[in-house]
């Protein structure tokens, strides 16, 4: 989704996208630490009671995953850099609940380590990725309430490990992971399904770069040259003026009419490359 937040936005639908890019900002919040930090906490005592895992193993997956948050706060911003911020933000959260569903299977400690590092990268790459996706695309009134909003999402997260994942113990611990996969996904269900592209074009802001540079290789076409304040006026017999302007017209139209298709496609793409959920 494309919204310049520089314009107010007055009209519901524009108000709603809003609160659905808030929205979403908290989804990935809540389960990128809330869930794939946090979440892990309660269940070290159970780990080490159903012998999965000895004591100083349950450490050293604990610090595998802290790791990975390092390794995915580096690497978020290259990989955004390829995949736009949206699809990053969206394999991120997958990743996760991945994660979630592998450790149900205790098949051995390096596989518990790896999944849980890889966890941590991917909840990593969120975190440094989630705040420069969202606010771009709310206006600037309301760009404290969407950073409170991802704040909110990750202590919602920690809340719901406290409370929730001692009540999914009561089912086995195997069942715990996957019930713990299963909230994430629907975090990420809900995320995804409320950023919706409204129909119609996008709104195209006039001081944009595209729409610049394409005015600019336009302009012998359009028939309204840019006044300069050093050029001097250049006579012109009265009819070729006229003759040159009548044939100038029709053939201005259609370019114009390329020139905001492409201003759109461009600042759409320009900034779900550069910021950017969609």
């Amino acid at each position: 989704m494309s919204t310049d937040a520089s314009l107010p936005i007055t009209t519901a639908s524009g108000r709603t996208a809003v609160w659905r890019h808030i929205f979403a900002g908290f989804c990935a919040s809540l389960v990128s630490i809330g869930l794939a930090r946090f979440a892990y906490t309660p269940l070290i005592p159970p780990l080490i009671q159903a012998h999965w895992f000895a004591a100083s193993d349950v450490v050293y997956l604990g610090a595998a995953n802290l790791a990975g948050y390092l390794l995915g706060a580096l690497l978020g911003r290259p990989v955004a850099h390829r995949l736009t911020n949206t699809h990053t933000l969206r394999a991120m959260m997958v990743l996760v609940t991945a994660t979630f569903l592998a450790c149900a299977f205790p098949v051995s400690v390096a596989w518990f380590f790896f999944w849980r590092l890889l966890s941590g990268v991917a909840g990593g790459a969120i975190m440094v990725l989630v705040a420069a996706t969202v606010l771009p695309h709310v206006p600037a009134d309301r760009k404290g309430l969407a950073s409170g909003a991802i704040f909110l999402g990750l202590g919602v997260g920690i809340a719901a490990s406290g409370t929730i994942v001692p009540l999914l113990l009561n089912l086995g611990l195997r069942n715990t992971w996957i019930g713990i996969a299963i909230l994430s996904a629907t975090a990420i269900v809900i995320s995804v399904s409320s950023v919706v592209r409204p129909r119609g074009c996008p709104i195209i802001s006039r001081t944009s770069p595209c729409s610049r540079a394409i005015r600019a290789a336009l302009q012998p076409f359009t028939g309204r040259p840019r006044a300069s304040p050093t050029a001097t006026p250049r006579s012109e017999p009265r009819n070729a003026s006229r003759s040159h302007s009548r044939g100038a017209r029709p053939f201005s139209c259609g370019y114009r009419r390329q020139a905001g298709a492409a201003c759109a496609v461009g600042d759409a793409a320009g900034r779900g490359r550069n910021h950017p959920l969609r």
